[in-house]
């Protein structure tokens, strides 16, 4: 315990990661703010906030409010989910066969389903900022999106600091000498991971304040993400029921999973290769790699859906979390499956790379 305490305090007296972590807050507020901040977009905003909790029937607001829902309101009226499959198919230029092929189509007998079951319950409607106008559901998840790559490098950089540290210091052959000492690579990935997580969830909770400081959400947390108020370019179709204020605590919760997964990934590669510099790059370079591969790959079978299975395809989903978006990942659970397997990989790597180190010739 007094290994990690003095590890931990390292980080403490770090200077350069609460200055990141203070810069990456202010970009997200400026960026907020230059979304939703400026003064005509408050003042339609908070126009509008009174119509929605029915504090006002008159003025700008309310016609619009009115004729949003006169055009919207039958979004979901005759909807056939097999029909828009063909559409997001041709759109995509996406082209599944055999049994790939059978396993899209019942996802999306599953989703007609589910949308029988949203209009029975009444999720399709409910009070929102009208999306298509105010887009806030995307502006809240571009804010998150944008919070959580700042969690992503802080952890990890607090990570690979500490489990660097006697390298770069030049006292590695010193203290992983005996097998006491190499033990210690273990401690400092703990404390990494603890201070790097508390700084992740600062940063977050700094920029969804920001956002929620600007945003008038009082009496629309009920409403169901899948209502055509909160729709933006397309209907949220979720896969199961989920309001507005589920969503952003799963939202959150997954935020956190990700980037703890992250850190222990940049941990077993560090355990592998014990050059935080390499490890940076090769992490790097293998995240904007699968980010591509997203835009490129979708006519490669199974592999399609894989490939949106990866810690970077779900950073760039942020804000279609638990809702169908692509063909390859529309069924239920994709995020959770998608956290719970590359959670393992990051174990078992983990578990491997230590035995390595363990072993090695320093």
């Amino acid at each position: 315990m007094k290994i990690f305490i003095y590890e931990f305090k390292k980080l403490l007296r770090f200077p350069l990661l609460w200055v990141l972590s203070a810069l990456f807050i202010a970009l997200n507020l400026v960026l907020t703010h230059t979304s939703v901040g400026y003064d005509d977009f408050q003042r339609n905003l908070h126009e509008m906030h009174t119509v929605l909790l029915k504090r006002s029937s008159e003025g700008g607001a309310f016609e619009l409010y009115a004729r949003y829902r006169e055009n919207y309101a039958g979004a979901y009226d005759g909807l056939d989910m097999l029909k828009q499959l063909e559409m997001k198919k041709e759109s995509l230029g996406f082209a599944p066969t055999g049994g790939y092929e059978k396993f899209i189509r019942g996802n999306y007998e599953r989703l007609q389903r589910r949308v029988d079951e949203m209009k029975a319950s009444g999720e399709t409607d409910g009070p929102f900022y009208p999306g298509a106008t105010f887009e806030v559901h995307g502006t809240l998840y571009s804010t998150m999106s944008f919070a959580i790559v700042g969690m992503l490098i802080i952890t990890c950089f607090s990570v690979l600091y500490l489990m660097d540290y006697e390298r770069i210091n030049h006292t590695d052959d010193l203290v992983f000498a005996s097998a006491v000492g190499r033990r210690i690579m273990g401690v400092k990935l703990g404390a990494g991971l603890l201070f790097g997580m508390l700084l992740s969830f600062i940063i977050l909770a700094g920029s969804l304040a920001g956002f929620l400081a600007l945003v008038p959400m009082e009496g629309l947390w009920s409403t169901s993400v899948s209502a055509f108020t909160v729709m933006e370019r397309e209907l949220f179709i979720t896969f199961f029921p989920l309001t507005l204020a589920q969503e952003l605590m799963l939202g959150i919760a997954a935020a956190l999973m990700l980037t703890l997964i992250m850190g222990l990934i940049v941990g077993a590669a560090q355990y592998f290769c014990n050059n935080s510099y390499l490890v940076t790059v090769c992490t790097a370079a293998i995240f904007f790699g699968a980010h591509t591969a997203i835009k490129i790959v979708n006519n490669a079978g199974i592999f399609t859906t894989a490939i949106r299975m990866t810690p970077a395809a779900l950073l760039k989903s942020c804000g279609k979390w638990f809702i169908a978006d692509h063909p390859a990942t529309a069924f239920a659970g994709s995020e959770l499956w998608t956290l719970g397997i590359w959670c393992a990989i990051a174990l078992a790597a983990l578990f491997f790379g230590k035995m390595r180190f363990m072993r090695k010739d320093i």
